[in-house]
């Protein structure tokens, strides 16, 4: 797995919460390597299709997909705290090596959609895996798998990076101990 990496003095299982913002942080029993623990983010974002996403038929356009995913792993990372502004002020990008579409059912046009985004970070590479519902109905699931680079486009470890210390500590504030 390519999570982050959490310090912890316990092997216990753990769940992180960000109030009702739809982020979730969650490492199960067992989840642990060499003393750091994985980690795991969740959110959800809210969209409503526009004409202009939409073919003669009402349909979105298989394209606008993956312009719905960019807008939930922002939104996924701005509730976080971490918009990519961030990154970009560091020296840091993400750079697509991956990306991956499987269309189940078509959204039209005027649908209010919802996109669940999760992300699975290490030191070298983000992970985000996508599902869009129309209400309970699962439209479509997506996989983006991106590269930390520098400004001259080589991948990077972002350890050495004061983001990845960031990422760390806002993790390790919203932890709490399962029961």
């Amino acid at each position: 797995m390519d999570l982050p990496y959490i310090p912890i003095v316990e092997t216990r299982g753990f769940t992180a919460t960000n109030g009702n913002s739809g982020i979730i942080a969650k490492a199960p029993k067992g989840a642990f390597l060499g003393g750091l623990a994985l980690l795991e983010f969740k959110a959800q974002t809210r969209l409503r299709v526009r004409y202009a996403e939409t073919d003669q038929m009402g349909i979105v356009y298989h394209s606008n997909y993956f312009i719905w995913f960019e807008v939930g792993r922002s939104e996924l990372f701005r509730e976080l705290n971490l918009p990519y502004t961030r990154f970009e002020e560091q020296g840091l990008g993400l750079a697509v090596i991956e990306a991956s579409c499987r269309y189940r059912l078509p959204a039209r046009y005027d649908d209010e959609v919802i996109i669940t985004t999760h992300v699975k970070i290490s030191s070298r590479k983000v992970t985000f895996s996508y599902l869009v519902y129309r209400e309970s109905t699962l439209l479509v699931e997506g996989k983006t798998i991106h590269v930390f680079v520098n400004k001259q486009g080589r991948a990077v470890d972002a350890r050495s990076h004061v983001l990845w210390q960031q990422i760390q500590a806002h993790s390790a504030g919203r932890v709490r101990e399962d029961a």
